[in-house]
């Protein structure tokens, strides 16, 4: 397409029962959508939802609290897939026991229904996947504008291997932002096979639930959530990190709009390599966040970031991502 996509304009606002939902991740399959997000407990805990919807309209409500909690603890983010008939989660847990400053590792669950839960031993951590090399940020920067360092899965399957993006921070203080890969044949035990494949990496400060998916072409699509480089340049200028809790902080996030980056490879063989391109952006309204695109309903999904419902951005130009 080889240009850039402002749907600003084209949204749809959902709320369902009253349910606060954030980064949604879709899973599709031939019965419809099955939707995870994080969602806001009557604790003040964060845990994570399951919804089932056959067409963005109607959804059941089947499991308001997905993950069992843990102490000193926050669910963060992940992925939905399916295999040999069974659901696999997996997911972010920040431990809060270094305070805001946390460290995040991925865990997993394994499903049917998702009312019987399974979890799985899996604590992949940034120690774990760089074996020492000192590759990736192991808790953030205090000068950082953000406080993620590993977080947001997704998981995939190609010739009986399964693979796993994870968006994480190389060990340097700015524009550090990467996708990782990581391969493993039992969803368990999983090996670093590139710690980034997005080209031209030391431009975006953050890259949020990378995902992929086919086009018609038979191209791999990589898409990763981010803001403007220049807002996150204006809001280092205004003196905002997020170590200070002072209210005023919030009127120094710089967000002019929301964005929506996607890399291009040219079969799956390459983008295993790591041989992506930047494609284009989408640029998104000031209030989107996170996307997941789903491509026979031609939108992406996401959520209000002040509403905390979720968003649809639809958009004709679309029909040709995939």
């Amino acid at each position: 397409m080889k240009k850039n996509i402002d749907i600003t304009e084209s949204t749809k606002v959902i709320t369902i029962d009253n349910l606060t939902i954030t980064d949604p991740i879709v899973y599709s399959d031939e019965i419809g959508y099955h939707i995870i997000g994080l969602t806001r407990q009557k604790t003040g805990n964060t845990n994570m939802v399951y919804l089932f919807t056959e067409n963005f309209i109607d959804f059941n409500i089947v499991n308001r609290a997905l993950i069992a909690e843990e102490a000193n603890s926050d669910i963060w983010g992940g992925c939905i897939f399916s295999d040999n008939g069974k659901f696999h989660v997996f997911y972010t847990v920040r431990s809060s026991e270094n305070g805001y400053w946390a460290k995040q590792t991925i865990k997993r669950l394994e499903t049917k229904d998702f009312k019987t839960i399974d979890f799985k031993n899996l604590n992949l951590t940034p120690e774990l996947a760089d074996n020492d090399e000192n590759i990736f940020q192991y808790l953030p920067d205090k000068s950082s504008y953000t406080i993620h360092s590993w977080r947001d899965p997704f998981v995939f399957k190609h010739n009986g291997r399964f693979y796993m993006l994870i968006a994480a921070k190389l060990n340097r203080k700015h524009f550090n932002a990467t996708i990782a890969l990581l391969v493993s044949d039992d969803l368990d035990n999983w090996t670093l096979v590139n710690p980034s494949i997005v080209p031209n990496n030391g431009e975006f400060e953050e890259l949020e639930l990378p995902s992929v998916c086919m086009n018609n072409a038979k191209e791999i699509m990589l898409m990763a959530c981010c803001w403007e480089q220049n807002d996150y340049i204006e809001t280092g200028k205004k003196g905002y990190t997020p170590l200070s809790n002072e209210k005023s902080n919030d009127e120094k996030i710089i967000r002019r709009k929301g964005m929506l980056v996607v890399f291009k490879a040219k079969n799956i063989e390459n983008a295993l390599l790591g041989q992506f391109e930047f494609d284009y952006k989408i640029e998104t309204p000031p209030n989107f966040y996170a996307g997941c695109f789903i491509p026979d309903q031609h939108i992406i999904v996401g959520h209000d970031k002040d509403k905390s419902s979720l968003l649809l951005l639809q958009h004709k130009a679309f029909q040709y991502i995939r």
